[in-house]
């Protein structure tokens, strides 16, 4: 709310310190704020004809405010008057604010009516956040080695979010595409081939907010395969061994 004082001028403006706290659905605020007048002498409701008359212009875009709304017979409806109300969106993750132009003013911001298309009831007012939000810390883990084949597996439960949010969801990537080919805190994967593999786990809080981490899972030759930890038999060489012998054995017989 804001209240004139006696002498009245454009310029003259006095606002009350009044905080509000958001419940949050999403790491993108929307904030809307109307400056509305109230009657200083009377006790009803300012937002209703016969406590308020007048509507502030403290937006940059282009409108203005209402004046002698009550002498109207209208009511100052709460919520936004695109052109009068301040409206913008904060981003909890970038701590970014857009939306009606603002300007820096002490550890806030300053929003004006001032300087638009509409000269009605042109009003100025600083505001100021204050977040504790803490985004999701992911942590796929230790880096691993395992034999081609195997199953390897994989543990998100080392991830952390903060006070303000929980974990929602579990996405890992085995094959450095960008695609998600799993979910879960806990998961299990094969590499088929031996290699140098990045594993990427994206952890998203219930608000929208994530963050990534990776891990290296170095894959060696599994069991059968030539070069690897145990390895097997050149195919054809194990029936040489036994025909040669048989060659052998039939030379000495026609030798007697």
């Amino acid at each position: 709310m804001w209240q004139r004082s006696e002498d009245v001028t454009e310029s003259d403006v006095w606002a009350a310190d009044t905080a509000h706290t958001f419940t949050l659905t999403s790491t993108k605020v929307e904030i809307a704020i109307t400056l509305c007048e109230k009657d200083a002498f009377t006790t009803e409701n300012p937002w209703e004809a016969s406590g308020s008359d007048e509507l502030a212009d403290i937006s940059g875009a282009n409108g203005g405010g209402k004046d002698g709304a009550a002498a109207a017979g209208e009511d100052i409806v709460p919520g936004p008057h695109p052109g009068a109300s301040y409206m913008g969106i904060y981003d909890l993750s970038t701590n970014a604010l857009t939306g009606d132009s603002v300007t820096a003013s002490g550890s806030g911001y300053l929003t004006t009516g001032v300087g638009d298309d509409d000269v009605t009831n042109d009003a100025s007012l600083t505001f100021s956040t204050a977040e504790s939000y803490e985004p999701p810390i992911a942590n796929a883990g230790p880096d691993k080695s395992a034999a081609a084949g195997s199953e390897v597996q994989f543990a998100g439960s080392s991830s952390t979010t903060g006070s303000t949010g929980e974990i929602a969801s579990y996405d890992w990537d085995f094959e450095s595409d960008g695609g998600w080919d799993d979910d879960g805190i806990d998961v299990t994967h094969k590499f088929s081939t031996p290699g140098t593999y990045e594993v990427t786990l994206r952890v998203v809080d219930n608000l929208g907010g994530w963050s990534v981490d990776t891990c290296m899972v170095t894959v060696t030759g599994g069991k059968g395969t030539a070069g690897g930890d145990e390895g097997g038999s050149t195919p054809g060489f194990g029936a040489i061994a036994p025909l040669a012998a048989a060659a052998a054995l039939v030379m000495l017989r026609k030798r007697r």
